[in-house]
């Protein structure tokens, strides 16, 4: 199971990468949190950001295709992309990759 984590620079965005990936059925859930608050350097200089947190559970086979259409859809020149390696329960498990 992989976890990949983003931001979006508004919930709209999230909610609609969220829609086009659960309507492929190439990730089992997705969780948006926010607002929060980002600070970063970006081109020499200090941004700090309100940002919507995206978390998407997936089967492994699956991380091509979520980062081809979470690239095509995001307005960042570099979108955030961290996978994780994640496990769970063994029903949860079985849940996110019967999908």
């Amino acid at each position: 199971m992989k976890i990949i984590l983003s931001t979006f620079p508004t919930l709209e965005g999230a909610e609609s990468l969220a829609k086009v990936l659960l309507e492929k059925k190439i990730v089992a859930c997705v969780h948006i949190q926010g607002p929060v608050q980002s600070m970063y350097n970006w081109k020499n200089e200090l941004m700090c950001e309100q940002e919507w947190k995206v978390s998407l559970k997936t089967k492994d086979e699956n991380t091509g295709e979520i980062s081809r259409v979470l690239h095509q859809m995001h307005p960042y020149d570099i979108p955030q992309w961290i996978e994780i390696n994640g496990t769970g329960s063994l029903k949860y498990e079985e849940w996110v990759t019967e999908g």
